[in-house]
């Protein structure tokens, strides 16, 4: 899992001076990671702009204020965290050029959130193929779930996806992560690598496209 504390390692890439090159002063001109920063910058602003609109509209309107939507809404706070709580610190990192310049628990901290706001967001979406596929396929029984007991099964379906998500990634805050370059910050543990991958990704995946190929 992790997108963003993979991704770093492979854009930020050193490149030698040629020998012979003469000390000339050449206009400077923005790199890569300058491009990327920006480019994060304002993908974060567009996230938090458009999943705050989403929160607002369930929130005010009472058309909208259905099961479905409260998964919605569920799945736009998890992309709210992930564009406020990590995708900050991968500006941070290709600013300083993948350069970790925190303690070992700020990273810590950091690839923990960043495990779990993107698992909360694929599991959201598991869920909501769920109720779709219950609404379809057992329409009666959706139906009847009307007022607190709707209320109650998606309280339920959120509270789980939001446990099984810190359950994904919570390892990591207990020394599962083994980065041995203090000036790096990523996940090399490669069990929690495939662990985590299973989980937060395959597994709900898979759920989801059996839901979606056989619906009945």
């Amino acid at each position: 899992m992790a997108l963003f504390t993979r991704v770093n390692s492979f854009l930020n890439s050193t490149s030698p001076i040629p020998r012979g090159q003469d000390n000339r002063t050449e206009p400077s001109l923005p790199n890569s990671h300058t491009y990327y920063a920006l480019c994060y910058c304002t993908l974060i602003l567009a996230i938090v702009f458009g999943n705050i609109m989403v929160c607002l509209a369930v929130l005010r309107e009472r058309t909208l204020q259905t099961t479905t939507n409260y998964l919605v809404v569920s799945l736009a706070v998890a992309d709210l965290l992930v564009a406020t709580l990590v995708m900050p610190w991968v500006v941070y990192l290709e600013v300083t050029g993948g350069v970790w310049n925190f303690s070992r628990v700020c990273c810590d901290i950091f690839v923990t959130m960043d495990v779990m706001m993107c698992t909360a967001s694929i599991l959201n979406l598991c869920a909501i193929s769920i109720d779709r596929y219950t609404a379809v396929v057992m329409p009666v029984h959706y139906q009847h779930g009307t007022g607190k007991s709707s209320c109650r099964r998606v309280s339920i379906m959120i509270l789980i996806v939001w446990m099984l998500a810190f359950a994904v990634s919570c390892p990591l805050l207990f020394g599962f992560n083994t980065t041995g370059d203090p000036r790096v910050c990523s996940i090399s543990n490669p069990n929690f690598v495939i662990y985590s991958s299973v989980v937060s990704f395959y597994l709900p995946f898979i759920v989801t496209l059996l839901l979606y190929c056989f619906p009945s």
